[in-house]
């Protein structure tokens, strides 16, 4: 599968988030958090992958797509999915700010909202 990451700068540190896209990973990596993406949303990453990341990182989250439009959000489900396998922490867009992903919330509500959501969903 192929990977869009940012991990490349720090091979270690305290917190990776999966994201959904490498749009994604280019605006979390602005907000100053390593990242990366798979080659898809709807792909169940390989254990071997998040267990690299848990040796290498204190903390592994996953922030994929609200698609609060959607009856299904499909970002949500998977999120969920690979939260409850992987035992990660989801990080949530509120559906009140109306942004599906995070360059949506970073371009219609700024960086430091962005970044206030990320963090307080962190330990």
């Amino acid at each position: 599968a192929q990977l869009h990451s940012t991990i490349g700068q720090k091979d270690n540190g305290d917190i990776v988030i999966l994201a959904s896209s490498l749009k994604d990973v280019m605006c979390l990596n602005v907000l100053g958090y390593e990242a990366i993406a798979l080659q898809s949303e709807m792909q169940m990453p390989d254990r071997k992958l998040i267990d690299g990341l848990k040796e290498r990182f204190e903390v592994v989250a996953v922030l994929y797509d609200n698609d609060f439009e959607k009856e299904t959000n499909p970002g949500q489900t998977m999120a969920n999915k690979i939260c409850a396998e992987f035992n990660l922490i989801n990080i949530i867009l509120p559906a009140h700010y109306k942004s599906k992903d995070i360059s949506d919330l970073m371009k219609d509500h700024g960086v430091e909202i962005a970044e206030k959501i990320v963090k307080i969903q962190l330990p």
